[in-house]
């Protein structure tokens, strides 16, 4: 029995997070779901892989974070020779749920999709665990872009979704 309270009270108070500055970098699988088509011919896009990298501050009393973010994601064409490049910047903010190590987030910003600058937003959810002061987490985003892309043939709207392991560290 002793154990388990052990245990529970390490897993309970691991989640907890510092206020302040702290950096995050995270990569990830990009399940890409953009589409374009050429001579009539659909092209889907391989997944492939998510780079980010964040510079963030957590707030003293409430459990929220605020961050600006970067990202890299290049896929490349399934039925064709060709590929896709998005990067851009994105300001983010997130709230926690401290004692099940759970949080949520949004942002926006601006990206270079296919050599085309657009309006970007994303919706983010996320576990964090603490340990050694190094935040570890798995988190699932849905990034979309706000307008048409110029695609060869035709317009539509850059969107992707991303599994991510992030790690996190707080000064």
């Amino acid at each position: 029995m002793k154990k388990l309270i052990i245990t529970a009270a390490f897993f309970l108070f691991s989640f907890t997070a510092q206020a302040g500055v702290y950096v995050s970098a995270g990569i990830g699988l990009n399940i890409n779901d953009s589409k374009t088509t050429r001579n009539g011919i659909k092209n889907d896009y391989d997944n492939s892989a998510f780079y980010s990298g964040a510079l963030g501050y957590a707030l003293p009393i409430l459990p929220l974070r605020a961050e600006l973010e970067g990202f890299y994601s290049k896929s490349n064409v399934k039925e064709a020779s060709g590929h896709m490049t998005a990067y851009g910047a994105l300001a983010n903010a997130y709230a926690r749920i401290p004692v099940l190590g759970f949080y949520v987030g949004a942002g926006a910003g601006y990206a270079s999709v296919r050599n085309e600058t657009t309006p970007v937003y994303q919706g983010i959810a996320g576990f964090e665990y603490a340990l050694f002061g190094l935040n570890l987490g798995i988190e699932y985003r849905h990034l979309q872009s706000s307008k048409n892309i110029k695609k060869v043939g035709e317009k539509s709207r850059f969107r992707t979704d991303a599994l991510m392991l992030k790690a996190r560290f707080e000064f």
